[in-house]
């Protein structure tokens, strides 16, 4: 190590500078002296560069603060000057958030070709405003008075989250169904709802319950308001609950929306789509609103992955083209294996509630912005053309490396293919992704596959480096990981993990269930259906022979056990049983409470050895104590399962499995 003027402020590792400058750095070589004055050899010049060349804050709540720090150095073969360093204000915003951290100099710096300084800016947001700057710096470079280095942020925003679709099964005219849909702010800020209302569709209204009952049940609709009770939503605030109601005339087709104005940044008028009388088809898909592949390496393909689901319970949804309508040149695609079924050759049919992908890519060739088209084409009535728009920006810059594997939790292996059993939880990890420019990354986890029946979501976020996820139903998972980098910039390739949660029992039941009113139940909200697995010498509600929330095991050749009792169907209820005697065992599920929710919709599932042998979706039982005999289990050396489908109105107990 050299020994520095006092002026000077050096790191001293001349590898690591060399690297960095390399890399990602903003160059600028004088073409004048030291002074600014005459000519002399270019050999003498200084040059100007800052890795990164950009600061960029990741989201940072109220009185929390992160640091980031960019480096200086100088290239060139003369001396570099710097002086009256300091952070102002740009664009009208402000920058009292920003201040200078450690080892930031008071004074006149001077750095040789291996010296370093390295200046460390702190955000520490004190109120919900935008803020920006960047870092001034004057310089001896000619050419280069002074130097720049942009400061940006997220910022402090509300974000507000709803379904985007509400789907209403086939209504008797001049009467009334209703749906429930929650309201939530997941951003960082206030949410101000500032108006809710139908803006397209006679057939549908809105009313807002009041809070929960004593056991947990909605209050009464005739105590509904017009008007929300809480038009401000603070972040972690429980949702606002919204009833939307549907009441036809005819048996046609209705549609309608739902519009909510609020100050949400990015989605001010917030649009949920109205369907009745659907016996229709519903298309839903991520990225609805466009896809935005940020920043993307020129000369590189960069993916992403569009989702699209058949959000009808009761139709098939037909998608008869998928296409690139506008390339912008060539620079968008759909990657040629990533084609549901035969596209866009032939149709492909999705079942209700089933979900497909498709992989779109970005591939720039200038540091131009390009901006493209994806048109899906289905028998969605309400959009059966569906543009998408498509945009990016071509850069030089490399793109971050995802790097993605999971286990099952406490096991010892990672790798991107997982084998699990339902209930068991997965843990992901994102440790392997890098950038190659060095900057720190952030992480976003989505989950592109699942089985139709399964709402497990990612724990404790989908920002995580290491999330969680619980294989709440059997069936076949994916989660893709994209990483970004300080400025932004995205993986060109998102990493996948797949996991199989195949039940490892001889014989595995499992239930799910949701109630046209809450669709998707959660804890304290829903109905309660039990399953009841009961010997063939038994009868329904004869604990003797049963296995049910009352008594949870029997010993039949081997263990036959409930794994959990749902009270509100956030969960399965699921029936192992290993080694079983053989003979008849017999399936059904019992309506036990309804939490004021009216009628449930039952899917039935049944593996031998880990196969599924028989499913029955969305079997209504309209009332209290309706009984639905789903099937008999005849096991031996080639165990079958034979439907009987018989639903039994409120039952007394005993009585056989008729």
């Amino acid at each position: 190590m050299r020994t520095l003027n006092p002026r000077r402020i050096a790191r001293g590792n001349s590898l690591l500078a060399a690297g960095l400058s390399a890399v990602m750095a903003l160059t600028l070589v004088a073409c004048g002296d030291e002074d600014g004055g005459g000519s002399f050899d270019q050999r003498d010049q200084p040059a100007f560069s800052a890795t990164p060349a950009a600061i960029s804050f990741p989201l940072v709540t109220l009185n929390d603060q992160q640091q980031r720090t960019t480096t200086i150095s100088n290239s060139g073969s003369g001396t570099l000057r710097l002086w009256d360093i300091q952070i102002v204000p740009v664009g009208g915003q402000s920058a009292d958030a920003f201040s200078p951290g450690d080892g930031w100099p008071t004074g006149e710096v001077e750095l040789s070709g291996d010296d370093l300084l390295d200046l460390t800016v702190i955000y520490a947001p004190t109120q919900e405003i935008d803020y920006g700057a960047e870092i001034q710096l004057s310089t001896n470079v000619s050419g280069l008075p002074v130097a720049t280095i942009p400061i940006s942020t997220q910022g402090l925003s509300p974000e507000l989250d709803t379904r985007p679709s509400l789907s209403f099964a086939r209504t008797a005219p001049g009467t009334q169904e209703f749906q429930l849909t929650l309201i939530d702010n997941i951003g960082a800020a206030p949410l101000n709802i500032d108006s809710i209302f139908i803006n397209d569709g006679s057939y549908f209204d809105i009313s807002f319950p009041g809070p929960l009952e004593a056991d947990g049940s909605l209050p009464d609709p005739s105590t509904d308001t017009a008007e929300p009770a809480r038009t401000v939503l603070e972040p972690n605030d429980p949702p606002l609950q919204m009833r939307v109601w549907f009441e036809p005339v005819d048996d046609d087709p209705a549609t309608g929306e739902i519009t909510i104005l609020s100050n949400d940044p990015t989605n001010p008028e917030f649009t949920i789509r109205l369907l009745g009388n659907s016996g229709s088809p519903c298309l839903e898909v991520s990225h609805r609103d466009g896809l935005d592949f940020n920043l993307a390496t020129i000369d590189q393909t960069t993916y992403r992955t569009i989702t699209m689901r058949n959000c009808a319970s009761d139709s098939d949804l037909n998608i008869s083209d998928l296409a690139i309508s506008d390339s912008d040149g060539g620079v968008f695609l759909i990657r040629e294996d990533s084609y549901p079924g035969d596209l866009p050759t032939d149709p492909y049919v999705l079942g209700p509630e089933e979900q497909t992908n498709v992989v779109i890519g970005y591939a720039p060739t200038a540091e131009v912005a390009n901006e493209g088209e994806l048109l899906i084409v289905s028998d969605d009535a309400a959009t059966p053309n569906l543009r998408i728009p498509l945009t990016g920006q071509g850069t030089t810059a490399v793109c971050p490396v995802a790097v993605a594997n999971g286990r099952v939790q406490g096991g010892l292996q990672a790798s991107p293919s997982v084998i699990a059993e339902p209930l068991d939880t997965i843990e992901l990890s994102a440790e392997g992704s890098y950038d190659p420019d060095g900057t720190d990354l952030t992480y976003e986890w989505s989950i592109v596959d699942r089985p139709s029946s399964s709402n497990s979501q990612l724990s404790p976020d989908t920002e995580a480096e290491s999330p969680t996820l619980w294989m709440d139903v059997a069936g076949i998972y994916a989660v893709e990981l994209t990483v970004y980098d300080e400025v932004g910039m995205a993986s060109c390739e998102p990493a996948r993990v797949d996991i199989s949660a195949v039940p490892g029992q001889d014989i595995h039941v499992q239930l799910v269930w949701n109630s046209p009113v809450v669709p998707e139940p959660v804890t304290g909200l829903g109905t309660d259906l039990d399953v009841h697995y009961l010997h063939g010498n038994g009868s329904w509600g004869n604990n003797a022979y049963s296995v049910n929330w009352q008594n949870r095991e029997q010993f039949w050749g081997g263990p036959a056990t409930l794994d959990i009792d749902s009270l509100y169907g956030e969960t399965p209820e699921n029936i192992n049983h290993s080694s079983p005697d053989e003979g008849q065992y017999y399936v059904g599920v019992h309506y036990y409470r309804t939490y004021g929710n009216g009628a449930s919709d039952a899917t039935v599932r049944v593996y031998f050895g880990g196969a599924l042998v028989h499913e029955h979706r969305n079997k209504r039982l309209h009332n209290l104590n309706d009984l639905w005999h789903v099937g008999t289990v005849n096991w031996g050396p080639a165990p079958q399962f034979f439907e009987v489908d018989n639903m039994i109105s409120s039952h007394t107990i005993p009585f056989g499995p008729n």
